[in-house]
């Protein structure tokens, strides 16, 4: 598994100049997605994710309902459209008590990164950050949850998306 990383920085151990500096670099990494399929980033929107909208899912709402504990499953597996670009970079639970222990996160087969996210939950702010992972037009983004119970669960994952400008949030 090339490039497969598992450290995570909790934001209650970081100062807000550090989550704005993975932020720009999160920006910095989707700029040189768009460079490298010929294109101008200064013709993109840049914008938060989507669940529904930009990755498939069933609405709007960050949840997966897990239907065995123990297990890996798929939450989001979408090919991106022409002209869309995306880039995650954090992680956060909205679930009093979570399920989720990991993601991966893979384009296509390929596992990008491994993240577990068990150590987070002992934080009253349970969200965490890594170094960004990006995916390309015509790419398939792939996200593969592993949780311990057979619940619902709210795992959200921070980035952005760059799509034309005039065609914001158009999926």
């Amino acid at each position: 598994m090339v490039g497969v990383e598992s450290y995570v920085r909790p934001a209650k151990s970081l100062r807000e100049d550090q989550i704005q500096a993975i932020r720009e670099r999160a920006k910095a990494v989707l700029e040189d997605l768009i460079r490298k399929k010929g294109k101008k980033p200064e013709d993109y929107v840049f914008r938060d994710i989507l669940p529904a909208t930009d990755l498939g899912l069933p609405n709007e709402e960050w949840k997966h309902t897990f239907s065995a504990a123990y297990t890996e499953e798929t939450y989001v597996e979408k090919t991106l459209g022409d002209d869309r670009f995306i880039v995650i970079y954090g992680y956060a639970n909205t679930n009093s008590t979570p399920v989720t222990l990991y993601a991966k996160l893979q384009n296509g087969v390929r596992v990008e990164k491994v993240i577990h996210f068990q150590h987070v939950y002992a934080y009253d702010e349970k969200v965490c950050y890594f170094d960004p992972v990006g995916w390309a037009e015509s790419e398939t983004i792939k996200i593969v949850l592993y949780g311990n119970a057979a619940a619902d669960d709210y795992p959200v994952f921070i980035g952005l998306i760059a799509e034309p400008k005039g065609e914001t949030v158009s999926g």
